[in-house]
């Protein structure tokens, strides 16, 4: 185990400086009891390296020196091969028993006899820590922000975080490069606009990958419920900066292709004929959106018009559990299709004479197809609005809609019911067992006799 990845468990009022090791700041929270190990709950992890890495919540109070603490953690990290670090290096036997009065500790257990989720949303890395500190030193520089969006670009890429700490950490660091950047005043070079670009970006595809989604649940279930619409939201408002920038700095198109983000970016001359479309040879079953030409009736001071389109091919899987049903514009909705973005530069009025069409591929097999766009600003009881978006046509695998705002939007479908198709192969499976067992003694039977 080495000590650069254990994770100490802070009660005071400032972060513990244990090298490179987690910090966890439970300051208002008094779930550790002075001086009592505990074991911190986390899966073990395996980083880019492939070796294991454990963790060990060492709770340090003021009742140790600094010095009785360093000896606590050399005296823990010296014979680690007695401390199981998972449940995996658990094992018992009969030879000894004993009883362990635990009274009436239950940390985690609620008044109902069901297991709350553990709260690491206070437990981050020195590296993110320290970025976290850097984004108080922005003074509107490019570079600074250029820096410390690669930093975070870095420090971000799948399995680097860890615990839902880390992945707020990164959120708020991320917020403070998209809002108010130096993008609002564009003073930079167009390979500076174009690199802090794509940084920000790269880190926002690797935040909503896949391999932090029980991160983003910890996340909405301890912390904000509304965290990952808020982080798109976020996004959205960076995308209308990138496009006006670009039009300033004469960048006329960019695009970035990935396995859960796709963007495309353009910017045109005011008297354009062309609709800007992406992707823009994509399969008739295939994700697409078409912004036509009609929808863009203002031009900003350069003279020119621009669009962003984003498709998020695994936001829906990272939404918060309660807001695919009870929280959707259909009532018996849920989320069925990659979640899309449309930003224009400068606001068009809204809503469109001529609507934005957005072809939306099925994620599996649903009816009552529902176009909806994600409206924040509505009350706690739906984030989903079918206003301002018609089904336009709908198959077994593909659903086209018309919508007149330009915002994120979804497809929404009452998805079938799977009770139905797993009884019939479990059905056949204990059939065919207790076939095969009745031959096996049959036969077994049969050559005793003979």
């Amino acid at each position: 185990m080495g000590a650069e990845n254990d994770d100490v468990c802070n009660n005071n009022d400032h972060p513990v400086n244990a090298g490179s090791r987690h910090m966890c700041l439970d300051e208002d929270r008094g779930n550790c009891n002075p001086g009592e190990l505990l074991a911190t709950g986390l899966d073990e992890v395996l980083p880019e390296g492939g070796n294991s890495r454990s963790h060990v919540n060492l709770c340090e109070t003021t009742d140790l020196s600094a010095k009785q603490t360093r000896q606590l953690d050399e005296l823990v990290l010296e014979y680690d091969d007695v401390f199981a670090k998972n449940g995996n290096d658990l094992r018992n036997t009969n030879i000894v028993q004993h009883r362990i009065d635990t009274g009436t500790v239950y940390r985690f257990c609620r008044s109902d006899a069901t297991w709350e989720v553990a709260d690491y949303t206070r437990c981050v890395s020195p590296t993110l820590a320290s970025l976290n500190t850097q984004t108080g030193n922005l003074d509107g520089s490019p570079s600074g922000y250029l820096h410390l969006a690669e930093d975070l670009q870095n420090a971000s890429k799948p399995a680097k975080l860890v615990v839902s700490g880390d992945l707020l950490t990164a959120v708020t660091i991320m917020y403070a490069l998209v809002e108010d950047s130096f993008l609002v005043t564009c003073n930079a070079t167009s390979a500076v606009v174009m690199n802090f670009t794509e940084a920000v970006l790269i880190s926002a595809r690797q935040l909503l990958d896949n391999s932090y989604s029980s991160l983003w649940t910890e996340t909405h279930q301890v912390s904000d419920v509304d965290a990952i619409f808020t982080f798109l939201e976020k996004l959205d408002s960076f995308y209308g900066d990138v496009l006006s920038c670009f039009s300033l700095v004469n960048i006329t198109e960019y695009s970035l292709v990935t396995e859960n983000l796709d963007v495309a970016i353009e910017v045109f001359q005011a008297n354009t004929s062309e609709a800007f479309i992406f992707p823009s040879n994509s399969n008739s079953d295939a994700n697409q959106a078409t912004v036509p030409v009609a929808v863009f009736t203002e031009a900003d001071t350069s003279g020119h018009t621009a669009a962003c389109i984003v498709w998020y091919k695994s936001a829906s899987s990272l939404l918060p559990s309660t807001d695919i049903n009870a929280r959707s514009a259909h009532q018996d909705g849920q989320i069925n299709s990659d979640v899309v973005s449309v930003t224009l530069h400068p606001t068009q009025v809204q809503p469109f004479n001529e609507p934005i069409t957005l072809r939306f591929s099925h994620h599996q097999a649903g009816n009552n197809p529902v176009c909806a766009l994600l409206d924040v600003s509505l009350t706690s009881s739906s984030v989903w609005s079918d206003s301002e978006c018609e089904t336009v046509s709908t198959t077994s695998d593909v659903t086209t809609c018309n919508c007149h705002h330009a915002t994120n939007f979804a497809l929404l479908t009452t998805l079938n019911d799977d009770d139905t198709v797993l009884k019939v192969p479990l059905n056949a499976i204990m059939v065919t067992g207790v076939v095969i067992s009745l031959l096996f003694w049959w036969q077994l039977l049969y050559f005793c006799y003979m």
